[in-house]
Parts: C-alpha cells; sequence; structure tokens
C-alpha cells in the first residue's frame, strides 16, 4: 500500500509497522503513559535504554518457621528468592534475619548471601566480617538475659550476571559464633529477603 498523506486530518495513511528510521521517534514525542509496564518490562527490550537506577522488579522470600542451629559454619537458613534480571541490571538484597539470643551465653551469629544462577555454582555475593556481626554479651553470672532480635542488612550485588530469561536465586545462610543453638524466626517471627532489580 502506497503512503497517503491527509493533510485535512493531519495523518499519513499506509505506514508499516517499523517502517520509520530508528532515532526518528524520542522520548519527546511519546505521549504521557503511552508505553505499558508490560512493554518496558519485557525481556526483548535491553535495560541499557532504561533511565540508569530505575526499579524494574521487586520479588521476596519469608520464613516464620524456627530454624536452629548450632553450627559455627555456615549453612542454609532456608531462606530465598529467585529473580530473572535483565542484562546489565544490578540487584539490590534486603535481608532480615529474626533470632533468639542468650546474651549469658554470649551468642551471636554471622550472616552469608550466595548467588546461584539457574543450573549454574554458587557465588558469594556477601560475609559478615566475623560471626558475631550480631551478638549478645553480658558478663553477669546466674541471669538469664534474652533477646529477640531482627537485623538487617542492605547489599547492592553490581555482578548479577542476568540475561533477561535466566531465573538467578539468592539465598541466605547463617554461622554461630559459639556452639550454643540459636533459634532463627523464633515463635513464629519473621525473617525475608528483598531483592530489588535495578536497571544499570
Amino acid at each position: 500500500m502506497a503512503l497517503t498523506l491527509n493533510g485535512s486530518n493531519n495523518t499519513i495513511g499506509g505506514l508499516a509497522v517499523g517502517g520509520l528510521p530508528d532515532g526518528i521517534v524520542d522520548t519527546d514525542m511519546l505521549a504521557s503513559n503511552a508505553v505499558a509496564t508490560a512493554k518496558i518490562a519485557d525481556d526483548a527490550v535491553s535495560s541499557a535504554k532504561l533511565a540508569s537506577g530505575a526499579i524494574l522488579q521487586v520479588v521476596q522470600g519469608t520464613r516464620t518457621s524456627e530454624f536452629s542451629t548450632s553450627s559455627t559454619s555456615y549453612v542454609d537458613l532456608g531462606l530465598s528468592a529467585s529473580i530473572t534480571p535483565l542484562t546489565n541490571s544490578k540487584i539490590l538484597a534486603i535481608v532480615t534475619v529474626q533470632a533468639y539470643l542468650q546474651s549469658d551465653d554470649d551468642e551471636g551469629f554471622g550472616m552469608k548471601l550466595i548467588r546461584t544462577p539457574s543450573g549454574g555454582s554458587d557465588a558469594t555475593v556477601f560475609t559478615s566480617a566475623t560471626t558475631s556481626d550480631v551478638r549478645g554479651y553480658t558478663n553477669f553470672t546466674g541471669e538469664h538475659i534474652r533477646m529477640y532480635v531482627r537485623s538487617s542488612w542492605d547489599i547492592l550485588d553490581s555482578s548479577v550476571g542476568g540475561n533477561g530469561s535466566t531465573a538467578i536465586t539468592y539465598k541466605v545462610q547463617v554461622a554461630n559464633q559459639t556452639s550454643s543453638t540459636i533459634k532463627y524466626s523464633d515463635d513464629g517471627n519473621l525473617s525475608s529477603i528483598t531483592l530489588w532489580e535495578v536497571a544499570g
């Protein structure tokens, strides 16, 4: 179909989809709310075309069932979340761990965050400087001093390696400072991991 110009209606007819050269339509030419959210988040859209720092998606994993351990080596807490980020995206992981500590036993713990792409190998994103990152301590004797603590870490992963189609799982591990047993997500209290995909 040939192109037709209608001067009365100021319209162009017969223009095929994709018929305009690249770079002809810029942001200023788009009407407000002209681009659907589904199109913005489509895997075919490179994050390089999105504004740096834009939040593309948010997912969360939670745990409210008790997990007890006396391990001084890192073990899985059973807290994780999966996300499928675009190329060049970063992931802001916000980890919150609830724990029951007895200060008279000098109890404490550290946290480790592990990234695993589907079908790939584990990579450590963050490890606490010590396993007493969170700690309860007292030099009183004969007293039971109990603490319910909710501790948070904000971790920006700039080496995600997303491609828009591969799911990536982030999981939380904990290690106790001593061999005393610590209860995590005690009494049904919430521990969580929230993943924010940020355009690079």
